[in-house]
């Protein structure tokens, strides 16, 4: 929930809070982001990130770095591959991207909505778009 004095640094806590989630606990979980809670165009460029690649650069800390590496360090166990720091971060990316469901809610109409498109090309391009009008 977005309140006043919401900003990016609070932004980013509960953004990683999703991936951990879905990352480290391994579960599903939905991400729910309309068009009016975006106070500032960081927020869509994280989400262009997570939609693209499953990550939000410079986000973990080193604890959160340790929680990915105990979680993740039997999954590369089990496929045979060698535990390092990069395959380890592989494993946590492919659950994030295998559980994460990123729900965006725009409306189309006015300049703003096709300057997004525009900026972040994986809101197009790495979601399927249901449209409940016609293209404006």
């Amino acid at each position: 929930e977005i309140s006043k004095g919401y900003g990016i640094p609070e932004w980013r806590e509960n953004v990683k809070e999703c991936l951990m989630t879905a990352g480290v606990d391994n579960k599903n979980i939905v991400f729910l982001l309309s068009d009016v809670q975006i106070v500032n165009e960081q927020m869509l460029e994280d989400i262009n990130g997570v939609l693209n690649s499953g990550d939000v650069p410079n986000i973990y800390a080193a604890e959160d770095m340790e929680a990915i590496a105990t979680a993740c360090k039997p999954e590369c166990a089990k496929r045979r591959i060698p535990p390092t720091k990069l395959n380890i971060f592989a494993q946590y990316l492919q659950r994030v991207k295998n559980n994460i469901h990123v729900v965006l809610c725009m409306s189309p109409l006015g300049e703003e909505f096709r300057t997004r498109l525009r900026m972040f090309p994986s809101i197009v391009n790495c979601s399927t778009i249901d449209w409940f009008m016609e293209w404006p």
